[in-house]
């Protein structure tokens, strides 16, 4: 993830990036050659053969828990695959601290009914084609772009409470769309263009920022900031107080020519045309109001295929068939191929069909 030659980029501390880059790589060669034949991969990292046996070892734990341990616990700690057991010990190191994390999130997400957080309704926190934060397509490496309009927000506006939720529900459909998490990770663009200090919020960087650490773990490969200034430097004081040195390393801070750097890995077409790019956002958001969650229900639907867990779809006790959830599949990209135009003389309900509405 180091910036290419051509491009100006500053990391958070001032010691020098290329030093630390080269005491890093010699650490990893150390790790590399201990490597597991087939063991597991996420993006550029592979598991070493004491990582397999960390792995191991909490599969050995999710399989001892107790009834009475997950009771206050969602399923999805059940559902976890090599790759996701991966990142956690990516992110806390020791099987211990992975597994307590883990503990932690199946409670919180319980806790906080995460679970079903894409059948919620959040609409009403930004006005149409005003999101602040948004998952934007892939960039050339692979990765979906979180985007946040810093200059769009208002402390005032909205409860830093809810402000997480909604990003959570990002994340959350991000994870059914794009696999983030099991086969990509992703990018955070900070879009600082007109940004001042009338919008900082620190009380929603103390919300938001342990839900992704505590509860996302090595599901953010890399945050650019463009362009930075002296109010940056304000809150970035804060921020650096929820991050240990390696998220610290995770910042790249854009100077200089920002646009030439972000266009090395961003495609035009991509990039928010305040940052250099030829994306309107606004628009683009205004226009995918129906694809939106469309493509979210389509990624269930073809996860739900793959997976053959047709019975996440039901009416009246019984659970979609195969040839039924194909069917509701033809009707949501019915629904996404939909004209705005088209839509605007429909009722909202015709997107707010859930897939159980179709099967019935």
């Amino acid at each position: 993830r180091g910036p290419p030659a051509t491009a100006t980029l500053d990391r958070p501390e001032p010691a020098s990036t290329s030093s630390k880059r080269v005491a890093v790589k010699t650490t990893t060669n150390d790790d590399e050659a201990k490597e597991a034949v087939g063991s597991v991969r996420f993006t550029s990292k592979t598991a070493t053969a004491d990582q397999m046996a960390q792995i191991s070892e909490l599969r050995g734990r999710i399989a001892g828990l107790t009834a009475e341990e997950k009771e206050d616990m969602s399923t999805w700690i059940d559902k976890q695959d090599d790759v996701d057991l991966f990142r956690y010990i990516l992110g806390f190191k020791t099987t211990d601290a992975a597994w307590g994390k883990m503990k932690e999130t199946a409670r919180w997400r319980k806790r906080e009914a995460i679970d079903n957080i894409l059948s919620e309704d959040l609409s009403d926190c930004f006005e149409p084609g005003q999101e602040e934060m948004l998952y934007l397509p892939l960039d050339n490496r692979d990765r979906p772009i979180l985007l946040y309009r810093s200059a769009l927000h208002d402390p005032r506006r909205l409860d830093p409470v809810r402000f997480t939720r909604y990003v959570t529900q990002q994340t959350e459909r991000a994870m059914v769309q794009y696999k983030l998490g099991r086969e990509r990770e992703c990018i955070v663009l900070v879009d600082r263009i007109g940004s001042g200090l009338k919008n900082q919020d620190p009380a929603l960087l103390r919300e938001l920022v342990p839900v992704i650490l505590n509860h996302y773990p090595y599901l953010v490969g890399a945050v650019y900031v463009a362009p930075i200034s002296p109010v940056f430097n304000v809150i970035w004081g804060i921020l650096k107080t929820f991050l240990d040195a390696e998220s610290q390393q995770r910042f790249i801070l854009c100077k200089g020519d920002y646009t030439a750097t972000l266009k090395d890995f961003i495609p035009n077409e991509v990039l928010s045309d305040t940052l250099g790019g030829d994306l309107n956002v606004t628009s683009w958001l205004l226009d995918r109001q129906a694809g939106y969650a469309a493509d979210q229900q389509l990624a269930q639907l073809e996860q739900d295929l793959s997976s053959a867990q047709s019975g996440d779809i039901a009416f009246d006790g019984l659970p979609a068939t195969e040839d039924e959830i194909i069917n509701i599949a033809q009707i949501r990209v019915s629904i996404a191929g939909e004209p705005r135009e088209s839509l605007e003389s429909m009722s909202d309900w015709i997107l707010s069909l859930e897939n159980g509405d179709i099967l019935r």
